[in-house]
């Protein structure tokens, strides 16, 4: 099933996309790529943290079950080199350090539904040329998939026109009690 949860500030539908088989479901967001809900039958509490709302991800935690990229965790200086050229990416971590792809990374982006079923959801974003700092246009692919055994497989596949840099991360925050404190979880 597939739902509108809000407007982006790209001004562009958020929807909620609902994936299951057997006992596992996931509730995926064309925000960010967000895993925004997943949930285990005879499990009571979600496996993942997530908000029930969609207008609490950018003002809160934009990164909560989201895809970050262009590249996952710090740039330092937000300064790399590609051959002898320097990158200087988006700096928006204290101000002096890119994280996850800058202030419009792709965990903040809308993403567009290539193709889904009753258990995979596949999800694309044209990153362009320049982006945030970037050189090359990266084309990006999401497949969030429940396998048999109540897995979640999440692959990610990128395609670029030019040298770049790519560390794509899936960044859901994992809760398998109800506690919110991971020390205790066995």
């Amino acid at each position: 099933m597939i739902k509108s949860i809000g407007i982006s500030r790209q001004n562009c539908e958020v929807q909620a996309i609902d994936i299951w088989r057997d006992g596992l479901s996931a509730t995926i967001l064309t925000w960010g790529a967000v895993v925004q809900d997943l949930r285990l039958l005879g499990h009571e509490a979600p496996l993942v943290l997530g908000f029930r709302k969609f207008k609490h991800y950018p003002r809160y935690s934009p990164y909560y079950g989201a895809i970050a990229g262009r590249v996952a965790n710090r740039i330092a200086e937000g300064q790399g080199q590609i051959d002898d050229t320097t990158v200087q990416s988006d700096t928006n971590f204290l101000g002096k350090h890119s994280l996850h792809g800058g202030k419009d990374g792709f965990g903040t982006r809308d993403w567009d539904i290539r193709d889904h079923g009753h258990d995979f959801v596949e999800l694309v974003l044209r990153d362009p040329d320049g982006m945030m700092g970037f050189p090359g246009m990266l084309d990006v692919v999401c497949r969030y998939e429940i396998q048999p055994g109540n897995v979640l497989t999440v692959t990610l596949d990128a395609q670029t026109d030019a040298p770049t840099f790519c560390n794509l991360a899936h960044h859901s925050y994992f809760c398998l009690d109800d506690t919110g404190d991971i020390r205790g979880h066995e």
